[in-house]
């Protein structure tokens, strides 16, 4: 298994673009974990993200 991670900070950003782009990367057949974090800036340091 692969394990993705989204980020987009906009609400207007749409995350499939990356969720698309991971799932090329690593191969449409294999099985892929994605995380996501909408709405979250990446000035927020990741532990005091929610989740």
């Amino acid at each position: 298994m692969y394990i993705g991670y989204v980020r987009v900070s906009r609400s207007e950003e749409n995350p499939e673009n990356q969720v698309q782009a991971i799932r090329r990367f690593v191969g449409e057949d294999k099985e892929v974990k994605i995380f996501m974090d909408v709405g979250v800036s990446g000035v927020i340091p990741a532990k005091k993200r929610k989740g």
